[in-house]
């Protein structure tokens, strides 16, 4: 349609008797079986837009005809009021209603969009923080805040939606929550770095103040909130106990990946080769430990004022992984599967990277180098030692039979 019959409506004749839009409007909740109207909602509400019909509404005493650059757009739409409101939806890309408002995102999709303000992480910031009552006005929404991610994250999350939808079309009253909803709502905790604690807090209050939904409540039991816990100081108690002992033939320190802490003009590349050397020598001798974030003393540097800050984006963590990734390949090749464990760990407050190669790998592993070509490395004492051709053809008929 033209500008013009948007606002002032159609001409019958000119489309042939087609005159009818839809009228986006929100359907009921059915928490007896635990469903609520989020997502794909099909509209059962369609508009007279022929010229007359439009120009009967602008002279109703209560019309809702403002933003005509709104209309029959492709976007979000909720239900504001309600016991279980708000519900997002995908639109029906036609008119919006006076109790049903719109949401047309600019940076990220619809799906994406929709995955977080229907988790639950939303929905009880939504009702605790911005509105406390059965109402939710348009112009409180925008304070709820939609947390950045990757281009991975994002693909996660909209792959849930995509599902959701496409079992809602299939089943309009499909169970969503019990089925894509716990991954979604999984996610969303992690971009916001929920603790296990927190999380629990709001899965709790969902039981509470939606009783007839409490059985999508995933609530862990404090005993096993607190094992959670002690794993995690066990993580940095570990790493203590290993920095304690000092640097051996399976265990190596390094203050980074490609950072220069000593600011000695000492380039990335001879940084990162250092680091992958030694995991070369590792998975070439009988496994060992590589901490990233600690110095030849043992002095924890952590990679959050190092390495975390020659990245951009804004979960500093997965732009390291994805760096550390590309590296993998670079140094090992397309062919090799990773056959290490990465983790972060927190140890008096600062972040170190634990890379952990639990044994020898099943067949000889050569680092590549675009200056030197391929290179053998082992473990020797507390080092990690290239060895010529012939070293190599040798440790490789003893250690590979």
């Amino acid at each position: 349609m033209t500008d013009k019959e948007i606002e002032d409506g159609i001409d019958e004749k000119k489309y042939s008797g087609s005159y009818l839009v839809p009228l986006d409007k929100g359907g009921d909740s059915d928490t007896d079986h635990g469903f609520l109207p989020n997502y794909f909602v099909p509209t059962e509400y369609y508009l007279d837009w022929r010229i007359a019909s439009v120009k009967g509404m602008y002279k109703e005493a209560h019309s809702d005809m403002a933003n005509p650059e709104y209309r029959f757009k492709n976007g979000i739409t909720y239900s504001r009021t309600g016991q279980y409101a708000p519900t997002f939806r995908i639109s029906a890309g036609g008119i919006l209603e006076s109790k049903s408002c719109g949401i047309f995102p600019k940076v990220y999709t619809e799906f994406y969009i929709l995955g977080i303000i229907n988790s639950k992480l939303a929905r009880f910031l939504i009702k605790n923080f911005i509105m406390h009552t059965v109402e939710s006005s348009v112009g409180t929404l925008p304070t709820l805040v939609v947390p950045f991610s990757d281009e991975n994250q994002r693909r996660k999350v909209e792959s849930l939606v995509t599902s959701i939808v496409s079992n809602q079309q299939k089943d309009n009253e499909y169970d969503f929550l019990g089925n894509e909803q716990k991954d979604l709502d999984a996610l969303v905790y992690q971009l916001f770095n929920l603790t296990s604690e927190q999380i629990n807090e709001v899965e709790i209050w969902f039981a509470r103040r939606y009783p007839k939904l409490a059985k999508y409540a995933y609530i862990k039991p404090k005993e096993e909130l607190v094992k959670e816990e002690k794993k995690k100081v066990s993580a940095a108690g570990r790493i203590k106990e290993l920095i304690a002992q000092g640097e051996s033939k399976t265990l190596e320190f390094k203050s980074s990946l490609k950072y220069d802490v000593d600011k000695k003009g000492t380039p990335a590349k001879v940084i990162e080769h250092s680091t992958f050397k030694n995991i070369a020598a590792f998975l070439n001798s009988e496994g060992g430990t590589l901490l990233l974030g600690v110095n030849d003393e043992g002095v924890i540097v952590g990679l959050d004022e190092t390495d975390f800050t020659t990245f951009s984006g804004k979960n500093k963590r997965d732009e390291f992984l994805k760096h550390f990734d590309n590296l993998v390949q670079e140094y090992f090749g397309n062919d090799f599967t990773r056959k290490f464990n990465v983790d972060f760990v927190e140890v008096e407050g600062k972040t170190i990277c634990a890379i952990e190669i639990k044994e020898r790998a099943a067949k000889p592993v050569a680092l590549h180098n675009k200056e030197k070509g391929e290179e053998f490395y082992v473990r020797r004492f507390a080092s990690a030692k290239a060895l010529t051709l012939f070293e190599s053809l040798n440790y490789i008929q003893e250690h590979w039979k």
